[in-house]
């Protein structure tokens, strides 16, 4: 069952605003996007239009939030594509902490939804590669989150929870995702060194104009990373169908992002040779882990959901691998 979403109260938001110069307001509407427990607003007013943001509790460190909104000032300011942070009237501070919650108000940026073209695709993976080049001049003092999910003991005890939660059945279809996560990392090979990368670069936030991306959205899993972990990863989700619990990869999408990334970054042939592995161990750490948490995937019992991807996890690789083939000839 999909669990409710949180909402704002009236109180909370006049409150909450009275902290911006956000104008006369002439609207506000609930903007459903994103997890279920960080309501949002889009907010209308004469200086333009805006979104505030109620973290979720879980994501609320104020020290966590803070680099992540070095992140996005720092990209910011070397013109890529973000939405402009609203600092509060009184200190200008990136996000507002009030009665144990923190908020955040963004200009709001206009455009639509990843439509699976190749040109999006492409765009995705040219932007991907500057943002890796963008961060590498960041400079802080904050501290710098790092890992991925490859080969990574804590996918591997994300594996181990999730299994613990289900029926036989469930806990056999973990074991062998246990088993092809193992596989995988094995076949990576040596990686490029880390970088400072997004950390959570899929179709969801990202904002189109004109098959460009327009936004790059939620820092929260920035972090220093092989870049061939945030490429991979990113590849995978702009390339994915999923339909009946089934895992296909559209070829022309994968190759079409992974040969922009690749010539815009400057990683070669060790670094393809990777990507296809790589997709794999994403595919397993993203589908476990909020089994591991609730038993489920979505409203999806969690045991069914990972049977479905157990059998088909070997024809992500294979189609990933094929749609590279010949790249760099």
């Amino acid at each position: 069952m999909t669990p409710p979403r949180d909402t704002f109260g009236r109180r909370e938001l006049a409150i909450v605003l009275s902290h911006y110069d956000a104008g006369v307001i002439t609207s506000i509407h609930e903007f459903n996007r994103g997890s279920p427990h960080a309501p949002k607003v889009l907010i209308r007013s004469d200086l333009g239009s805006f979104l505030l943001k109620r973290r979720a509790r879980e994501r609320s460190d104020a020290l966590h939030v803070a680099f992540s909104h070095t992140v996005q000032l720092h990209l910011a300011a070397h013109g890529f594509p973000t939405p402009a942070i609203v600092g509060t009237r009184a200190e200008n501070n990136s996000m507002l902490q009030h009665d144990g919650n923190v908020y955040e108000l963004f200009r709001f940026v206009e455009g639509y939804d990843y439509a699976h073209s190749e040109p999006e695709a492409a765009d995705a993976g040219a932007t991907l590669a500057r943002l890796h080049a963008t961060l590498g001049e960041l400079s802080t003092s904050l501290p710098i989150p790092n890992g991925s999910y490859h080969a990574s003991p804590r996918v591997r005890e994300t594996i181990d929870a999730a299994g613990r939660r289900l029926d036989a059945r469930g806990r056999d279809a973990a074991r062998r995702l246990s088993e092809v996560y193992e596989s995988a990392g094995s076949r990576v090979g040596a990686l490029a060194p880390p970088v400072l990368g997004h950390g959570d670069f899929h179709p969801g936030n990202l904002i189109y104009r004109d098959a460009h991306v327009a936004a790059v959205l939620d820092f929260d899993a920035a972090r220093l990373a092989p870049p061939e972990t945030d490429a991979a990863a990113a590849a995978l989700h702009l390339s994915l169908r999923r339909g009946g619990g089934a895992l296909d990869l559209d070829p022309t999408l994968f190759r079409a992002f992974w040969s922009v990334f690749e010539r815009e970054s400057g990683l070669g042939e060790r670094a393809r040779q990777a990507v296809p592995p790589l997709a794999v161990e994403a595919v397993v750490a993203e589908a476990c882990e909020p089994v591991a948490r609730t038993g489920q995937f979505g409203s999806m019992a969690g045991g069914a959901f990972l049977e479905g991807v157990a059998a088909r996890i070997v024809a992500v690789e294979t189609a990933a691998r094929q749609s590279l083939t010949g790249l760099g000839d």
